[in-house]
Parts: C-alpha cells; structure tokens; sequence
C-alpha cells in the first residue's frame, strides 16, 4: 500500500534557498507585527492620556464650581454683614472693612452671629 493511501504525507526537507526564504518572510513578518504592537501601544497611549485630560478637565471644572460657590457665598456674607454693622452702628472705618475683606468664611460667620446681639462695633471684633 502507497504511503499516501495510509493517510502519510511525506516532507520533503526544505533546501538552503527555501530555508532562506522562509528565514526573511518570517523577518518581514516580525518586524511588521512589532510595528503593529509599537502602533497600538501609541494609540493606546493618546487614548490613555485623553481620557486623563477629560477627566482632570471635568474634576477642575467641579473644582472651580465649588470655589466659585464658595467666594460667592464669602461676598454675600460680606455684604450682610457689612450692611448689618452699617444699620446698628454707622458707617464702617477703613479699618473695619479691611478686617472683613480678609476674613474667611468661618470668621465672617462668627463676626455676623455677634453683629446681632453686640452694643458696638468693638463687641463684634477688636480691630488691631
């Protein structure tokens, strides 16, 4: 019975130039699947670093949200207790005024709380 019939495949061995031929397809190849991968690493990269921006682009945006809040609560404070101070005791001085654009939200809270209650300017706050 012939090999072929028994289900055998017979290799012929390659030759020098086969072998070559191979060797520089598959050299072709390597370095054609190393462009890919170094292609795909890239755009994996921009996209890595575009979805980094977008992010730190939304959490500044949050950020200056609250800030923005934030001052704006600071200065409407201001406001009431600059028109509180006016209303009780007179027109502020200079010094006054300087106290309470440097005061935090915390102080200007405090200094409102007294503002109510307090018999003259120097009750809400010593000016130094």
């Amino acid at each position: 019975m012939a090999d072929a019939q028994r289900g055998w495949v017979l290799l012929k061995c390659p030759d020098e130039d086969e072998q070559r031929e191979y060797a520089l397809s598959h050299i072709e190849e390597g370095k054609h699947m190393a462009g890919m991968r170094e292609r795909f690493e890239q755009l994996g990269e921009q996209r890595g670093i575009q979805k980094g921006l977008l992010k730190g682009l939304e959490e500044g945006r949050r950020e200056g949200r609250e800030e923005g809040i934030q001052l704006g609560e600071e200065r409407r404070l201001r406001k009431v207790l600059a028109r509180l101070l006016t209303a009780r005791f007179g027109p502020m001085d200079a010094s006054v005024e300087r106290h309470m654009q440097q005061a935090g939200m915390e102080q200007l809270e405090h200094w409102t709380e007294l503002a109510m209650t307090a018999q003259g300017v120097d009750e809400v706050y010593r000016v130094q």
